[in-house]
């Protein structure tokens, strides 16, 4: 988030030497590569862990090391947006790449499957269930690989619980009086069929359906909840081999179309044509992680190391300022008008007044 940053691998201890430059962020991706893969030797399979996504296995750590790689191929995209030096190669980029579908290969090898319907995968996360859900073969699909777990809802001793299904998405309408929640509809028919039903003009005002509470086993509170929330599930692990290997060999190859078709079918979306070329297929992968992890806190990074960012929500202003279905008391354009600064994290204040080797901040910022 803030690129180069003050690093340091053991804690402060005292008031004393808190002044440290800022170390290129290539040297940190290094720290964190050699991290993340030497944990990853110790630690348990998902198999092992009986595909409980509330620890963390092999697949946790190979899936998320997969992410590390795509968004370092896509760091001078970023840079160039803020007019950053960046000095890696080609090569390099391609290498990264490489890598990102080698370690999510890895996790496509440990098990893991897609439920056999979309909104079979949520159903599990809002009733507190781990993996219960099958695929279309009839065993257990094991879909999630990682999870945020949260548990009570403010009327036990556990206090645990968090505000999923409450405050996700753009605001929608109070659904929590009775004759509001009495007429259960199909999950397939809000979240379900991702493409054909997503009528922009009918569906900007919708929360995020992914997290329906009418599944939630105990609704005590109408502010807390025990849903837990997917870091990593194994469709992302499909769709990042897919755009790796566009990317690695300047086109899609038999294991991308695999993998994004495995998606797109389990969405009731039909296989993509067999003749397309390196750009027509990144475009693919862009539109389908945005339709399959929407609401899943990828969509932003996505945009930034693709340099999609700045321009794709500057594209959203007018249409918030003219339309009246994104007004919901609240001038919604506003989250749209970024500047190109966004792209990094302002460094913070109080970081700068106490580190005087830190002389400037990030470009725009």
């Amino acid at each position: 988030c803030w690129g180069d940053v003050p690093f340091k691998t053991t804690s402060t201890e005292d008031a004393y030497n808190l002044s440290i430059p800022r170390t290129d962020k290539q040297t940190i991706y290094d720290f964190i590569i050699k991290e993340m893969y030497g944990s990853a030797e110790d630690l348990k399979s998902a198999q092992d862990l009986n595909y409980l996504p509330g620890r963390v296995s092999k697949s946790a750590a190979w899936g998320m090391l997969a992410r590390v790689y795509m968004f370092r191929a896509g760091e001078p995209k970023r840079d160039k947006e803020v007019g950053l030096a960046n000095n890696t190669t080609s090569a390099e980029i391609t290498e990264y790449f490489k890598k990102a579908s080698y370690y999510a290969q890895l996790v496509k090898n440990e098990g893991h499957s897609l439920t056999a319907k979309y909104w079979d995968f949520f159903i599990d996360i809002c009733s507190d269930k781990y993996n219960t859900a099958l695929n279309k073969d009839g065993a257990k699909a094991n879909e999630s690989i990682w999870e945020v777990e949260f548990a009570g809802n403010r009327s036990t001793d556990v206090r645990a619980e968090g505000r999923i299904g409450n405050i996700i998405g753009i605001q929608g309408k109070d659904l929590s009086s009775k004759a509001s929640i009495t007429g259960k509809t199909e999950p397939g028919s809000t979240y379900g069929d991702r493409e054909s039903k997503n009528d922009a003009n009918k569906n900007r005002n919708r929360a995020a359906a992914k997290y329906r509470r009418e599944y939630e086993a105990d609704k005590k509170s109408k502010n807390d909840t025990s849903i837990n929330f997917p870091l990593l599930r194994y469709s992302d692990i499909l769709l990042m081999i897919a755009e790796a290997e566009n990317e690695v060999n300047h086109g899609p190859n038999d294991l991308a179309y695999e993998c994004i078709n495995t998606v797109r079918e389990r969405a009731g979306i039909k296989k993509l044509a067999a003749n397309l070329d390196e750009e027509s297929f990144r475009k693919a992968i862009k539109d389908e992680r945005a339709m399959e992890l929407c609401f899943e806190y990828t969509r932003r990074f996505d945009l930034i190391r693709w340099g999609d960012y700045y321009k794709l929500m500057q594209e959203q202003v007018d249409k918030a300022q003219a339309d009246e279905s994104w007004k919901f008391g609240i001038n919604v354009y506003t989250y749209f008008n970024i500047p190109k600064s966004y792209n990094y994290f302002p460094i913070p204040a109080n970081e700068i007044g106490s580190n005087g080797a830190i002389k400037t901040n990030n470009p725009g910022w």
